[in-house]
């Protein structure tokens, strides 16, 4: 990912949460009742994902760079950032720490691979889908 992108997307990040806060803010002021989406939890896209690989949830916060390791958890990111309506700092921050850097080349290597991979495209295509009836 370039560093124009990971600028664009930390950017973006940022500007949904305070045209959230604001949104919020306002309905407040004006005693308007605010209907929220519920979103998809960090817990439950870390645990759906991890169980799809049948691998413990405990890898999403692990340290570790092994590819069997790696690409679940950057898929979890990416639908974490995707499904929960969190910002990047904290998907980071709920995936051990990691920082917003990370989910950004998480989110564009899942986007890559889907584009070049059916297979990799079809199965986030499905946790998506579970994930969004959790609801």
């Amino acid at each position: 990912m370039t560093k124009a992108t990971a600028e664009i997307l930390s950017l973006l990040a940022t500007a949904e949460s305070k045209i959230e806060s604001m949104r919020l803010e306002l309905a407040r002021a004006n005693k308007i009742p605010v209907a929220r989406k519920i979103p998809a939890s960090i817990e439950q896209v870390q645990s759906v994902v991890a169980m799809s690989f049948s691998r413990p949830v405990g890898i999403m916060t692990e340290k570790s760079r092994a590819a069997q390791i790696v690409w679940p958890r950057q898929i979890a990111m990416a639908l974490a950032y995707e499904l929960t309506g969190l910002t990047l700092v904290e998907v980071g921050r709920r995936f051990g720490g990691r920082d917003h850097g990370t989910v950004c080349h998480a989110i564009k290597t899942v986007a890559n691979r889907c584009e070049t991979d059916p297979d990799s495209n079809e199965l986030v295509s499905r946790l998506r889908e579970r994930l969004s009836a959790k609801k």
